[in-house]
């Protein structure tokens, strides 16, 4: 896992402070989309945070923005618009966690994944 993290870190240009960084493995069981009933799924991401950035990568590729934020144990990251799509991770105390995708592809729909974050050493 230390090799994936500092993996991600290089990609991502963040590596003078991959040793502050923080990694998240977040697997994502629920998927709902706008008014439609939910169904099951199998989305896995990680977050790599730094005291400056974030970084989401998963199969949908890579994004990154400005240092999350935190109130107590929960952690908010919100990716800044791109190509139409905006994206919320949201990790609760407890390791849950909701990830919400906003996007325009000739009208507007949102698609949310419940599912749980696990720190990674």
């Amino acid at each position: 896992m230390i090799l994936r993290k500092h993996a991600l870190a290089v990609v991502l240009g963040l590596l003078p402070t991959a040793a502050a960084a923080d990694l998240f493995q977040c697997s994502f069981s629920l998927e709902c989309l706008d008014a439609e009933p939910c169904a099951e799924t199998s989305f896995e991401m990680e977050v790599l945070e730094t005291d400056e950035s974030f970084a989401f990568s998963s199969v949908n590729g890579d994004r990154t923005g400005p240092a999350g934020d935190m109130e107590g144990d929960q952690r908010v990251f919100v990716a800044p618009l791109v190509q139409g799509s905006t994206q919320m991770l949201t990790i609760f105390p407890d390791g849950g966690a909701r990830f919400t995708d906003h996007t325009f592809f000739g009208e507007p729909f949102a698609i949310t994944y419940h599912g749980t974050c696990e720190a990674q050493p």
